[in-house]
């Protein structure tokens, strides 16, 4: 239990139990990234090449439906000259290629809105200086 500031003052807070959409887990993302999505034991061990490993998740979670995103990702096998498996490279690489293209999409915004910015302020800035 821990206290948090709400308005009017303190109040406690209780830990909550994560909330789950049955789309948020390891195959929902494994599909999203175009990558076979393991139903069994087997099929889930051949994935992270590991029988055990397989096992325990499957214990744990009760089907790769279920396996935390997290967890799943960092137990599949690195990439060669990698640093995360194939479905933690596939987001991080998704997510860096929309912040890359959104920057491109948006730079001929920033770049006029930031000269007109310094053209607006010019006598300003020259007067600090």
């Amino acid at each position: 239990m821990a206290l948090v500031y709400r308005e009017g003052g303190f109040s406690e807070m209780h830990p909550q139990p994560p909330l789950r959409s049955p789309d948020t887990g390891y195959n929902a993302w494994r599909r999203f990234c175009g990558l076979p999505q393991p139903q069994t034991v087997g099929e889930l061990a051949t994935v992270l090449k590991n029988m055990d490993l397989a096992r325990k998740l499957m214990a744990q979670y009760g089907t790769p439906n279920n396996i935390d995103i997290w967890m799943g990702g960092v137990a599949e096998p690195l990439n060669p000259q990698g640093r995360v498996g194939p479905l933690l490279a596939c987001l991080i690489g998704t997510q860096f290629r929309q912040l890359r293209d959104g920057d491109r999409e948006m730079k001929g915004w920033k770049e006029s809105r930031t000269s007109q910015c310094i053209s607006g302020n010019l006598k300003g800035i020259l007067h600090v200086l």
